[in-house]
């Protein structure tokens, strides 16, 4: 037989499985904790942090993806030191790799950015890294190509602001269906 437990989310006294953790007991009652890795059926690791809580007792945030519940845990979800904390992590998410939605392939259909969107971050105070990675152009209508029915987006999409070195010198929006690109069957 499970233990059940009580514990209170943002003021809410919820009956909980012993063994769930936060994030669990709070999605299953509608409540609201934004994360990024989290992915139902696999093993929880905290990487994105977005998903931190404050915990009644403790002196520090705790991730409420990998924090199990047990009886009498009091969690606060949402607290202005918890938006401007996820609103740095979103920050540090989007500067670490190449994330900017003007250009990308899944703007509009973005996690990332709906967090950011949802959590008011409008852009972003810390500087860029742009690691040295290949461009993706797996998708179907973005190609770093020429092909024949091809227009240019624009000659400088992204300037880096240390070195004014264009990210990409032209990017191309294909015309072409994948079907017919010259480049694409090569």
């Amino acid at each position: 037989m499970t233990e059940k437990v009580k514990v209170r989310i943002d003021g809410e006294v919820i009956a909980a499985t012993a063994g769930q953790t936060i994030l669990e007991v709070a999605r299953a009652n509608n409540t609201y904790i934004p994360a990024l890795c989290y992915m139902e059926g696999l093993s929880a690791v905290g990487a994105c942090r977005l998903c931190m809580v404050e915990v009644s007792g403790v002196g520090r945030l705790q991730p409420a993806c990998t924090t199990p519940v047990q009886e009498g845990l009091a969690v606060v979800t949402d607290s202005q030191q918890l938006q401007d904390y996820r609103k740095i992590a979103l920050e540090l998410l989007f500067c670490e790799r190449n994330h900017i939605c003007a250009v990308c392939v899944s703007n509009g259909h973005c996690e990332l950015q709906s967090m950011a969107q949802r959590l008011g971050v409008t852009h972003v105070h810390l500087p860029y890294r742009y690691p040295d990675m290949d461009v993706d152009s797996s998708h179907d209508r973005f190609r770093l190509c020429e092909p024949s029915n091809s227009r240019v987006l624009s000659s400088s999409i992204a300037i880096d602001s240390m070195s004014s070195t264009p990210l990409f010198p032209s990017l191309i929006l294909c015309t072409d269906p994948i079907s017919s690109c010259p480049s694409a069957k090569e």
